[in-house]
C-alpha cells in the first residue's frame, strides 16, 4: 500500500460512520468516473467500517441507484455486511426496466449474493428474488 493509500485509510478510519458515509458520497459525486481515492476503491473502503443500519441504507441507496455496475465489487461490498433481504430491497427499488441491463445486473449480483448467504433468512430472500426475476 502506498503512503497516499495509507494516509487516506488512516483518515477514513478516524471518521465516525456518519462522517465516513458523507465523505464517500461526496467523493463519489465529485469523481463519478473513478470511485477511488488514493488508489483505494470505494467498494474496498466501504468494507473498512462497521456501519450502523442508517449508514448502510444511505450508502447502499447512493451507490446502487444506478445499477447495474460493470463488476461485482459494489454488490460484494454491501453483501459483506448487510442482510441479503435488506440489500435486495434496495436493488429492487432501483431495478432497471431494460432486460439487457437486468441480465448484466444478475450476472454480477447473483454470485455475489450467493457467496454471502449467512442464514436461512438470507437463503430464502435470495431464492425468492431469483424466482421472481427468472426468465421464462
Amino acid at each position: 500500500m502506498s503512503p497516499q493509500e495509507q494516509s487516506t485509510l488512516k483518515m477514513f478510519r478516524s471518521l465516525t460512520p456518519s462522517e465516513a458515509a458523507t465523505w464517500l458520497i461526496n467523493y463519489s459525486e465529485s469523481q463519478p468516473e473513478r470511485h477511488s481515492e488514493g488508489g483505494l476503491r470505494v467498494p474496498n473502503l466501504v468494507r473498512k467500517m462497521s456501519w450502523p443500519k442508517p449508514e448502510q441504507m444511505r450508502l447502499a441507496e447512493h451507490f446502487l441507484q444506478n445499477i447495474p455496475h460493470a463488476s461485482a465489487q459494489f454488490y460484494e461490498a454491501f453483501a459483506s455486511f448487510m442482510p441479503v433481504a435488506r440489500l435486495l430491497a434496495i436493488i429492487e427499488d432501483h431495478m432497471p426496466d431494460d432486460e439487457s441491463r437486468q441480465k448484466l445486473l444478475f450476472y454480477y449480483l447473483l454470485p455475489a449474493l450467493k457467496k454471502s448467504i449467512r442464514s436461512e433468512r438470507d437463503r430464502i430472500a435470495f431464492e425468492e428474488f431469483a424466482i421472481r426475476y427468472r426468465r421464462k
